[in-house]
């Protein structure tokens, strides 16, 4: 048998041209046996190179396919998972603005509470300064000769006398304290004076007004709460940091 170097039909050893495509047989010795092994073009063979390109081509789309959906899945993850980062970030961040904040607050209030009672007077002060808050509160609560007579920068000196305590409608415990300014009173004499009771009533007079009866008595207490509502424990210490006490003798 002749096969067509053309198309790969078989044909009989003696055709001339080929019965399929026409191809003229007598240009050269192409023909060959059906049983040839060597014959490169056969009609199976065409089908098979066809049907392995094909093959070839699927794959490799197949293969491109694969590649561009990873790249995709890949991407279109790592898009996703960024803002999800960022979110998280953005609330790590404010929790530990708002934590720093909190402890912020709370350090603040705690110095503001601790400066708060360091600038109250308590009602166990000690002797300058109850002798200053209460010289102070006869000043500030404008008691007839107590306005005028000092400043809060003046020393003051507090003489104690236990003799004249008899002479007083209220004498307290019978010790009288006298609050002299020396700048007003050169000569050491000072008629604003004042005793103080058991339960810590403290009666204040002004002998030059009325030589026995107090202008007021009003309890410790009492004064240290007005002096504190009134913001006046600063000037109160600065007054008692200037005084001196003065025992007269008996």
């Amino acid at each position: 048998m002749k096969i067509c170097p053309n198309c790969g039909k078989e044909n009989r050893n003696d055709a001339k041209f080929c019965s399929n495509c026409g191809y003229d047989f007598t240009k050269g010795d192409r023909s060959t046996n059906a049983n040839d092994k060597d014959q490169p073009f056969t009609r199976n063979s065409a089908r098979k190179r066809a049907k392995s390109t094909k093959a070839r081509w699927i794959i490799g789309v197949v293969i491109l396919l694969c590649v561009l959906g990873g790249g995709w899945f890949f991407f279109h993850n790592e898009y996703q998972a960024a803002p999800r980062s960022n979110q998280t970030a953005t609330q790590s961040a404010n929790t530990n603005a708002q934590s720093n904040n909190a402890t912020s607050t709370q350090n603040s209030s705690s110095v503001n509470s601790t400066a708060d009672n360091s600038a109250k007077l308590s009602t166990d002060i000690g002797p300058k300064e109850t002798a200053a808050a209460i010289a102070y509160y006869a000043k500030e609560s404008g008691l007839e000769g107590w306005k005028e007579y000092f400043n809060e920068d003046d020393d003051l000196t507090i003489i104690l006398d236990s003799n004249y305590a008899s002479e007083l409608s209220a004498p307290g415990q019978g010790m009288v304290y006298g609050v002299l300014n020396s700048q007003i009173n050169a000569n050491g004499i000072t008629r604003k004076v004042y005793t103080i009771d058991k339960d810590n009533t403290v009666n204040i007079y002004n002998l030059s007004v009325n030589p026995d009866t107090p202008l007021k008595s009003v309890s410790k207490d009492e004064i240290i709460q007005y002096i504190n509502d009134h913001g006046d424990t600063a000037a109160v210490k600065k007054l008692g940091s200037n005084i001196t006490l003065d025992q007269e003798s008996n």
